[in-house]
């Protein structure tokens, strides 16, 4: 690795440069100028790229971090407590009822749909999606009362996916089934 470049060092070799005599072609000066400095501005714009990218990719990996140990500590005061199901929202509704209009408008306004895309799309999934982990239970135990489509919202949700590779509605169901039984959300 070179060693750094501070802008700062920048700065006082452009100040150091010396200016153009009165005889000197201002154009010829300016493009002298460039062709000296050009190096130095080019390292400081590529060094000044690599550290934003690197500050980029921190920053998005700290965030990510937080927010899994949020998750983790939501989780965990889900599981010990019946908090999830008493959480209100904005509207003042309970999440579960909340929960249960909105899955109601999914399943009857995406019923003849056959693309999961655009079942996952709908406004309602989405919203179901916005309510966050205090809907995880619920939407276990809609999908072991009544198998559909709700995967997707699951990953969504708890960023993970036991039922990768699965092809099936059926397969699905039982890896998510079984991972909600495994992580304490149904008995």
């Amino acid at each position: 690795m070179s060693q750094p470049l501070y802008v700062d060092d920048v700065l006082k070799s452009w100040k150091t440069t010396p200016a153009p005599s009165e005889r000197d072609d201002r154009e010829s000066w300016l493009g002298g100028s460039r062709s000296g400095l050009g190096t130095a501005h080019e390292e400081l714009e590529a060094r000044l790229a690599s550290w934003a990218s690197e500050a980029s990719e921190e920053l998005g990996r700290q965030s990510h971090e937080r927010a899994w140990r949020l998750r983790e500590l939501l989780a965990s005061d889900l599981e010990s407590s019946s908090v999830p199901l008493k959480i209100r929202r904005r509207t003042g509704v309970p999440v579960a009822d909340r929960f249960g209009a909105l899955a109601e408008s999914w399943r009857t306004e995406t019923l003849l749909e056959s693309s999961v895309t655009r079942m996952a799309m709908h406004r309602a999934y989405q919203q179901i999606i916005g309510l966050g982990y205090g809907v995880v239970p619920l939407i276990l135990a809609e999908l072991e009362r009544e198998p559909n489509y709700w995967f997707w919202a699951l990953t969504s949700i708890t960023g993970e996916d036991p039922a990768a590779g699965e092809d099936t509605l059926e397969g699905a169901t039982a890896c998510w089934l079984s991972w909600g039984r495994e992580h304490g959300y149904i008995g």
